[in-house]
């Protein structure tokens, strides 16, 4: 996980550079423009923007390695940081200066495409030629960059976060295209909505790489702020689906304890095991012995027969099955110190992780301890009883999620620097776009169509963003969990309804920031000077 956060670090790093670069050369292209015309060499140019860019990004650097220092102290519970984590931390930041110097100085080969001809015919072909020659070199080289980074600092691994990142976003554009593809075919009655899906298509790399940047801070705000109830709420709602029982209890009073698992009304039913430890084929599993009497809920079976149905025998988890290669019909053989117990495997039940090498066998004959496992309604009846040890399946979720607090943390940091890098990052790239298509909402303007049309474009591209982004990450967020879930417990992870709209709201918030300001400079614009000047 750390490894993907490293590689998307590094993405939302050369995307912020890369478009801030592109959009300080579109501002200040006229200058540039009258600079070559006055003969003043390229290279003196490139020498002084390198200057200015050194500045911005050395600062960064710096604050990035104290914070680093003293960071691991604060997620990391130690004192002294160690010789060699240092010389990683030295290492890192040669790396990170070298990668934003050779970032920069590709950014800067757009300037290429501005001349002093092609400013005054407001001829945008050559500085759009070179703004996807820069992207295309820098798609090429930031696989590379990260590979050198993951041998640079010992971690193999982050190669294949790379790989996982890199996946994602292949299939975002993938699925993004189709989407803009499709609705570019759809015949909308409204022109607002036609000229809006043309725009998009016609800009669609800045629109994606927007989308994606939001999309990545969304799934951060999602892990740092949800993983922790969502983790609780899921093992919950999970074992309790999974398992007939929400409470294990340990007694030394059994008598009493008893008493009152039949008479609390709290109490829907329970079942009484004796326990003892044994082997099969050099694995510890322990058998718990329950009584016909005893058996008063019943394991979910997946596979064969329960408890006193047909021939007498075992059932064992699912989870032992897989991990032995034991199927119904087994004849298996339990090394006790009371004795060997042969029996045929019956049944397989569903488990959800917990117990997994609990072997069940009808009839109390070898078990030494006692064990009680109780369904309730809400746990009242813990009060009346005594002398116990009562253990809760939601505990098992509340203790999970309190061992990853501290690695949350570290998404909790993410997520609020994510926020902060995509609104700057979103504002730079809607900016460039709205520069480049001053042109055009002034020929819409001179057409009568009114600063309301441009707003309700403006509009359509945030709701567009908004859900895009917000059903992308959702989706994100859902497949961990769901796989997490699987592997966890065998259990569907579920994700809350409040979670979608909180998501939404927050994606919503995100993007309208972004566009406020070309949305203000719609509202303030008072002349047509692009088509005067034409004129």
């Amino acid at each position: 996980v750390l490894g993907i956060l490293t590689t998307v670090g590094y993405i939302f790093s050369t995307l912020t550079i890369i478009t801030a670069i592109i959009m300080i050369i579109i501002r200040r292209k006229r200058d540039i423009a009258i600079l070559k015309a006055i003969s003043i060499d390229d290279k003196d140019i490139k020498r002084a923007f390198n200057i200015e860019m050194m500045m911005i990004i050395f600062i960064p650097i710096m604050i990035s390695a104290i914070i680093a220092y003293f960071g691991i102290k604060v997620i990391l519970p130690i004192e002294v940081i160690s010789k060699e984590t240092i010389i990683t931390m030295a290492k890192s930041i040669i790396f990170n200066t070298i990668f934003f110097v050779l970032l920069i100085n590709i950014a800067l080969l757009v300037l290429k495409g501005i001349s002093g001809i092609s400013i005054l015919r407001e001829d945008k072909e050559e500085l759009r030629k070179q703004s996807r020659t820069v992207i295309i070199i820098t798609i090429v080289l930031l696989p590379t960059l990260l590979i050198g980074y993951s041998f640079l600092t010992g971690n193999i691994e982050n190669i294949f976060s790379g790989l996982i990142v890199t996946f994602f976003i292949v299939i975002f554009l993938v699925s993004i295209s189709l989407i803009i593809k499709v609705l570019s075919k759809v015949k909308f009655r409204k022109v607002v909505l036609i000229y809006t899906i043309k725009e998009i298509k016609g800009k669609f790399t800045s629109f994606i790489i927007v989308l994606i940047s939001l999309t990545f801070t969304l799934s951060f705000i999602l892990v740092g702020f949800s993983l922790e109830t969502t983790i609780k709420k899921n093992f919950k709602d999970g074992l309790e689906d999974i398992l007939p029982y929400n409470y294990y209890i340990s007694s030394n009073d059994s008598e009493s304890l008893e008493k009152v698992l039949k008479s609390n009304d709290d109490v829907e039913g329970y079942i009484k095991a004796s326990v003892i430890e044994g082997k099969i084929v050099n694995s510890s599993i322990v058998v718990s012995e329950i009584d016909k009497d005893d058996y008063n809920i019943k394991y979910k079976i997946i596979e064969g027969k329960n408890l006193y149905q047909g021939q007498a025998g075992f059932i064992i988890p699912d989870k032992m099955k897989k991990r032995n290669h034991l199927s119904v019909g087994d004849i298996l053989e339990i090394e006790t110190k009371n004795g060997v117990i042969k029996g045929t495997i019956k049944g397989i039940y569903k488990c959800g992780g917990i117990n997994s090498t609990s072997i069940i066998k009808e009839n109390v004959e070898f078990g030494e301890e006692e064990r009680y496992y109780v369904n309730a309604k809400n746990g009242e009846f813990i009060d009346d009883i005594k002398n116990s040890y009562v253990a809760s399946i939601g505990d098992l979720g509340d203790r999970l999620a309190s061992n990853i607090d501290s690695f949350l943390r570290i998404f909790k940091i993410l997520s609020i620097i994510s926020i902060m890098g995509t609104v700057i990052f979103s504002i730079n790239m809607i900016l460039i776009n709205s520069y480049n298509s001053e042109k055009e909402e002034e020929i819409l303007l001179a057409l009568g169509l009114g600063k309301i049309f441009i707003l309700k474009v403006n509009i359509i591209k945030i709701v567009f963003l908004s859900f895009l982004s917000s059903l992308l990450s959702l989706g994100i967020y859902s497949g961990l969990i769901k796989l997490f879930f699987k592997v966890m417990i065998d259990s569907p992870g579920k994700i809350s309804f409040n979670l979608i709209i909180i998501t939404i709201l927050i994606s919503l918030s995100i993007t309208i920031v972004a566009f406020i300001v070309p949305i203000r400079r719609i509202y303030k614009k008072r002349s047509l000077d692009l088509i005067t000047q034409d004129n």
